[in-house]
Formats: C-alpha cells, sequence, structure tokens
C-alpha cells in the first residue's frame, strides 16, 4: 500500500481525473473500489480499522486532488523555498559591496538630549570620529584684519570610515575684479589630485590619511598659545570640507575660554540638521589677529560639525560668516567621485605641457600640500611679506650650536602704514627628537624701534641655541596682527 501511495502522484497524472471535474460520487466510487481490496488483503481486520483506514486515504485522496488542482493554476512551483536573508548579510548589502559603487554608511540619528560646554567643544574638536559621509555646500565669507574680505563657496562629497575618499569644488569669487577660480580635490586611499578648471591641468601626489585616533581634549586646545593655534597639531583632516566639516581652530579660537561663550539655544533646526547654538565675545588675544567682537556658532550636536556661523563687529553687523546651502549626514555616496576623470586635463607644469612628474616636483608638491616652503621662497599677507633667504651654523662649543637664519620682511601694507619686526615671534621645530626652540632676533639691537616704512624691505638674522644639530628643521614665523599660515624647511646647514 505505501509502495501504491508513493507513487500516487505519477498514477493520478496518467489517468483522466486530471481532465474531469472530481465530483462528490466519484470519490465515493473510489473510496469504494479502495475499500474493497483492502478487506482481501487484510481479512483479520475489524471495523474500527476499517473506518480508520478509509479516513485516512480520503486525506490522502483530498490533499493529492487539492495539489493537483494548484499545480493546474500555476500556483505551486519545484524551486526551494525562499529563506529569511541573515541580518549580517543584509546589513553588508545595504552598506555597499565589493560588486557596486554606493556606499551605505550608518544611518544618522538626531540628538536632542542637553549638551553641556564640554560636550559640544570636545565634539567640535574630534568631529572625525562622528560621522560616516557627509554631502554639503557652503558660503564662506571672511573680513581679515586689513579690512580686506574673500568669498568662497565649496560643494563637496566625503567618506570617512570604511571607503576613504572625497571630492570637492570650491569656487573663490574676486567681486573686485568680477572674476572667479575654480578648484577641484579628490582623493581616495591612495591618491590626490588637484584640478585647474581654467587651465585645464591637474597635479597628482601620493595621499594617505594618518589617523591618530587620539582623541583631542578641550584641555589640550585651550592650553594652545593664541599665536600658535594655526600651527597647532589637532586631529586627523582629509583635505576638504576643513572649516565646516573639521572646525578644529575655528572651536580653539572661540570655546578656548568657556567664560566668554554661552549655550544659547539647545535644539534648533538648521539645514535639516538639529543644532546646538552658541553665542559668545571674542578673546581679546584672539581679537588681536581678527577684527570680530562676537560671534555665533550653529554646531550639529551629532557629529560636531559647523553648520552655520556668524562673526560681528562692535556695532552687531556680521562681517564674517559661513552659511550651509545644503547638507546631508551619512547618506549614501557613490565612490567613484573618489577618482576623477582627466580626460581634458594634462599634467602641471608652468607651461601647461604633459609631463610625467620628477622625484624633486614630486617632492615640491607633498611641501605644498603640507604648507612648507624653501629658502628663497616667499609668503605675502596683509601686512608682511616674508621670505626665509638662507641659514648656516655656528659652533658655540662642543656641544652648543647657533643656527641663524636669515629673514626678510616687507611692509606691503595698503594704508601706507609703517611695521615693526618686534611683532614677530620665531620657533624653531626638530620633529626627530620633538625639540622645540625660541629665537632671537640678533642683528638689530632694539627690534621695537625698527619701523620699515611702506613698500621698504629688511633683512635681519634669528638665531636659536641648540644642544645637538639635525638634518633638518621647520621654521615658524608668529604674528598676531598677520597670522602666516605656512613655514619653511630649514636643511643643509653650513658653517657661515
Amino acid at each position: 500500500m505505501n509502495d501504491k501511495l508513493d507513487n500516487l502522484k505519477e498514477k493520478m497524472n496518467e489517468t483522466v481525473l486530471k481532465d474531469i471535474d472530481f465530483s462528490e460520487e466519484s470519490k465515493k466510487k473510489v473510496l469504494r473500489t479502495v475499500y474493497k481490496k483492502h478487506n482481501r488483503k487484510h481479512p483479520l481486520f475489524n471495523s474500527k480499522a476499517k473506518y480508520i483506514v478509509n479516513f485516512s486515504i480520503s486525506c490522502i485522496l483530498i490533499f493529492g486532488l487539492g495539489y493537483f488542482g494548484l499545480k493546474e493554476l500555476n500556483l505551486t512551483s519545484n524551486s526551494k523555498p525562499s529563506l529569511p536573508i541573515p541580518i549580517e548579510e543584509q546589513d553588508q548589502n545595504q552598506r555597499g559591496t565589493k560588486s557596486t559603487s554606493i556606499y551605505t554608511p550608518p544611518e544618522k540619528e538626531e540628538m536632542y538630549e542637553d549638551m553641556s560646554k564640554n560636550e559640544v567643544f570636545a565634539k567640535m574638536l574630534n568631529s572625525i570620529d562622528h560621522f560616516h559621509t557627509a554631502r554639503g555646500k557652503f558660503e564662506i565669507f571672511t573680513t581679515y584684519y586689513d579690512q580686506s574680505t574673500s568669498t568662497s563657496i565649496e560643494e563637496f562629497e566625503i567618506s570617512t570610515k570604511e571607503q576613504i575618499g572625497g571630492s570637492s569644488v570650491s569656487t573663490d569669487i574676486y567681486p573686485e575684479n568680477d572674476d572667479k577660480h575654480i578648484n577641484k580635490i579628490i582623493y581616495n586611499n591612495s591618491k590626490l589630485w588637484h584640478l585647474d578648471e581654467a587651465r585645464k591641468t591637474f597635479i597628482e601626489s601620493d595621499y594617505q590619511l594618518i589617523t591618530t585616533q587620539n582623541t583631542f581634549t578641550v584641555e589640550e586646545a585651550s592650553s594652545i598659545d593664541p599665536s600658535e593655534i594655526y600651527n597647532a597639531e589637532y586631529r586627523e583632516r582629509p583635505p576638504i570640507g576643513t572649516v565646516t566639516l573639521f572646525p578644529y581652530e575655528k572651536a580653539t579660537s572661540y570655546l578656548r575660554n568657556e567664560n566668554l561663550w554661552d549655550i544659547e539655544k539647545q535644539n534648533e533646526e538648521i539645514a535639516d540638521q538639529n543644532t546646538i547654538v552658541l553665542k559668545g565675545t571674542v578673546d581679546q588675544e584672539i581679537n588681536k589677529m581678527i577684527p570680530e567682537e562676537s560671534f555665533r556658532f550653529w554646531v550639529d550636536k551629532d557629529s560636531g560639525i559647523l553648520v552655520q556661523f556668524e562673526a560681528y563687529d562692535s556695532n552687531g553687523e556680521i562681517i564674517s560668516y559661513i552659511y550651509p546651502e545644503k547638507l546631508q549626514i551619512n547618506s549614501p555616496i557613490d565612490t567613484k567621485v573618489f577618482t576623477p576623470n582627466l580626460e581634458g586635463y594634462s599634467a602641471y607644469n608652468e607651461h601647461n605641457r604633459s609631463l610625467t612628474l620628477t622625484a624633486e616636483e614630486q617632492n615640491q608638491l607633498e611641501r605644498m600640500d603640507q604648507g612648507m616652503l624653501v629658502y628663497g621662497e616667499a609668503v605675502k599677507g596683509g601686512y608682511y611679506g616674508t621670505t626665509v633667504e638662507s641659514a648656516f651654523v655656528e659652533e658655540l662649543s662642543e656641544n652648543k650650536h647657533l643656527i641663524i637664519i636669515n629673514v626678510n620682511v616687507k611692509n606691503v601694507r595698503d594704508d601706507g602704514e609703517p611695521i615693526t619686526p618686534s611683532e614677530f615671534k620665531f620657533e624653531l621645530k626638530e620633529e626627530k627628537e620633538d625639540k622645540k626652540y625660541r629665537g632671537e632676533i640678533r642683528s638689530i639691537n632694539n627690534p621695537q624701534e625698527v619701523l620699515i616704512q611702506s613698500k621698504d624691505s629688511i633683512t635681519f638674522e634669528v638665531s636659536f641655541e641648540v644642544e645637538k644639530l639635525s638634518d633638518e628643521y621647520k621654521f615658524y614665523i608668529e604674528s598676531n596682527l598677520d597670522p602666516i599660515p605656512t613655514h619653511w624647511l630649514i636643511d643643509d646647514l653650513g658653517k657661515k
């Protein structure tokens, strides 16, 4: 009987049952036939067993007929049933796999709990830890100490975790001559490209984000000398969105004295982000370098990103600002934008001819990325044009050496007022031994009495006493009136 039931489907498929209406009367005939055969093979079965067998066979027949009917309606399938996708596989599919260029980070969760001063300051100093991707567009307007201004618009896409890379387009606007300059920066975990749209040229260099993984504390930021804020070493920072996404210097400049600012509002929506609003006055030491008297921050509570910024003069008028046109945090991003399309571009040189970069040129580009100059190269601000001309060594004793650096300073002020070299501070860093030295002007007896008139320049010597010589140093000039955002490489030290 078991063999017959096992082959029931095939036998039924070969009969006319497939094509006829199986009525109740037909079912009874079949049951009677099966019943008779059953009794002939098993004469010892009693009545109770007969009823059990009849009931079982009826169930089997009904199931079989139901199956055949469903098959006719194409409601059954020989394929394996689908199984739930494991959670870890779902997460991998949502994040993006090697077969797709779309990277989907964890969803951003807005924070609405109250934050303390210390918490918001610390989050701004370590924003690199608190978001995965960002896409945005900002307008940045800045008024400098000499009342000159600049306007730039930056649009960017960036990923800081798992899929490392970013792309930005910066437009610098020059209203005085109705001109603008467009630059593109694209990078991934191995390469960095600078693209000049006007000249259709590009500069390619190696790139690797150096991760410190060490939280930068509020105490560390507050202890930085005001004149060194833009030279200090903060957390790692990708090369785009530096003012808004990684506002380390701005936080240090404005929030270092917690007595000068307050939390104005715990929750305010700006650019679809929930922000905490900070308001305060500018520290007097910082005010020597910028013309701002007071400020207001709008900081994304979840990430520490500076979403909006306004700075005011003594009359409460806005003189500098950062305004967002759009901002998305932890949204999906196409990693294809992390590699440029260089069709129509050529590698940069002074004649805009294609070339293969030499080792020396590669080194120069790396220095430019780091903001480092060499002998003979100059930097110009609103007050000073500064050049390091040369350097040499004087032996004082077996364990004492005097490093002397020749510095040229030119008065480039537009208002015709004089300048003085006594306003400068000088520092020499030796990174291998982690040594820092303070320098003095030695070729001028009374620097505070020296005035450099408009368009004039002066060269003087700055000396540093060191215990032992190194292969190279980094030389910094600090100015409260006109900060110098670069430094010089001091190497090839010979005796005078």
